[in-house]
């Protein structure tokens, strides 16, 4: 319910895309487990950060991103762990949340 309030609110205050998930992501209880859905929007891929600037994709624990990968896949993922060679997480199927491992250098850019 608290989840669905705060979902609504962020509406009444013209937020941008990118505030938006971060305000869905910040009022997730538990910091190891995505919220309840992803949001609906795909994100545009012009204002994403491309794989040389990948380093900075470790500051993502435990927030939403949406991931395009070289093997042309791309979603919505909530990372909760990182090694040197995999991304750790959730990743949204369209109905839910699945546990996921991700090589970081399948990685081409994420949002």
């Amino acid at each position: 319910m608290y989840f669905a309030l705060k979902q609504r609110n962020y509406k009444r205050y013209n937020l941008t895309i990118f505030e938006r998930l971060i305000f869905m992501t910040d009022q997730c209880p538990d910091r190891n487990r995505p919220p309840r859905s992803a949001p609906e929007f795909l994100p545009n891929r012009q204002y994403a950060v491309h794989h040389d600037d990948l380093h900075t994709i470790r500051n993502l624990q435990n927030c939403m991103c949406y991931l395009w990968t070289k093997d042309n896949g791309n979603n919505w993922v909530y990372p909760t762990e990182f090694d040197n060679e995999y991304l750790y997480g959730h990743i949204w199927d369209g109905e839910k949340w699945n546990s996921t491992r991700i090589p970081l250098n399948l990685i081409e850019a994420y949002f």
